[in-house]
């Protein structure tokens, strides 16, 4: 009888060949008893040599595929298209797992069939923590959920999809989902939304990833979206606006989805405080440096203009969600204007202290 297969590990890759050669190799060491793993390599087209090196490692646990040309983001849900496991590991091809307990990892992928996404707890290369699983199993298709993994599932990999669900979603959002700008940043976090409308948000025990931050983004078209720089205050309001089409693409009850498109809002408005202050004080993103034309041009802005900039920000994301929610009530639009005047406070507060 042909063992379950439990977990397939998908690892989306292009010209690392050396990074990821490692990472495989560590991988078929740590897994090489558990005939319940497969693992995933997709290769984005890469021209440094990246199959063939990988080609070479001979292990029935390990399946290589190619995609014939570059297709950027799309390569990381492709993986996923190709796994053949229960579910699904999402890990960026430099980073490590740390491992403490194979058995039970194995029975809480066999035994729970109702969960949609997975989290373990993940750490900097220094050891401490970058970020928390789940502390408890958070149900599907609530309020609460939506906004843990919107809020949790930023960075890329620990993400364990339920696949059964993942791929139902995908053919059910995937050809809208390509036409939002902030899909190409945030893929993994937008198909773990759509798991939880049908299963359940849960900590993953006996395993943990370790982020290794290893110069990922060597094309400055990674941080990029919709004209705008990714991790700019531009950039996020296009994030914002993508989160807000997302939402209301969502087949879930208006009430609900209305709540949930305020979220965006409010982190775009503090995100607005944190990229303030880093401009002020010379603590611009590391990616930043790709760009120093735009670092030079935000040094430049006045009171004046960071007015403006918050101003013309927080009216087209409420614009954005007064249109898709036609109910929209007077509590919700004081929470808006409730915040964005706390902002406001703060930035004139910001502009007297320098």
């Amino acid at each position: 009888m042909e063992k379950e297969l439990l977990l397939s590990i998908c690892i989306p890759t292009y010209n690392r060949a050396d990074i990821v050669e490692d990472s495989v190799n560590r991988f078929l060491n740590i897994f090489k008893k558990c005939d319940w793993i497969e693992i995933v390599v997709n290769d984005n087209c890469s021209t440094d040599g990246t199959m063939e090196r990988l080609s070479s490692i001979k292990d029935d646990k390990l399946h290589l595929y190619r995609n014939e040309s570059n297709i950027r983001y799309l390569n990381l849900i492709e993986c996923h298209k190709k796994a053949r496991g229960k579910f699904t590991l999402l890990i960026a091809d430099e980073d490590e797992l740390i491992v403490d307990n194979l058995d039970e990892i194995k029975e809480q992928l066999r035994s729970c069939n109702d969960v949609g996404v997975f989290l373990m707890n993940t750490l900097y290369e220094n050891g401490k923590m970058y970020r928390y699983r789940p502390f408890h199993v958070f149900r599907k298709n609530t309020e609460e959920t939506y906004l843990k993994v919107y809020n949790q599932l930023a960075y890329t990999s620990g993400i364990i999809y339920n696949r059964e669900i993942l791929l139902k979603m995908l053919k059910r959002y995937e050809n809208n989902f390509i036409k939002i700008d902030a899909y190409s940043v945030f893929p993994h976090t937008m198909m773990g939304v759509c798991c939880v409308m049908d299963g359940d948000y849960a900590p993953l025990r006996g395993i943990r990833v370790v982020r290794v931050d290893k110069d990922a983004y060597k094309d400055k078209r990674d941080l990029i979206i919709g004209g705008k720089y990714a991790d700019g205050i531009d950039g996020r309001m296009v994030i914002a606006k993508g989160w807000i089409d997302l939402f209301n693409l969502l087949e879930i009850d208006n009430v609900k989805k209305g709540r949930l498109m305020n979220e965006p809002l409010f982190v775009w408005l503090n995100f607005f405080k944190r990229f303030y202050k880093e401009i002020q004080e010379y603590k611009g993103s590391i990616y930043m440096e790709m760009f120093p034309e735009l670092y030079t041009e935000y040094r430049k802005y006045d009171y004046e203009k960071w007015k403006s900039v918050l101003y013309n920000g927080y009216c087209q994301l409420t614009g954005l969600i007064h249109k898709y929610k036609a109910d929209d009530n007077e509590k919700d639009i004081d929470i808006y204007e409730s915040a964005y005047k706390e902002v406001s406070e703060w930035l004139e507060e910001q502009q007297k202290i320098n």
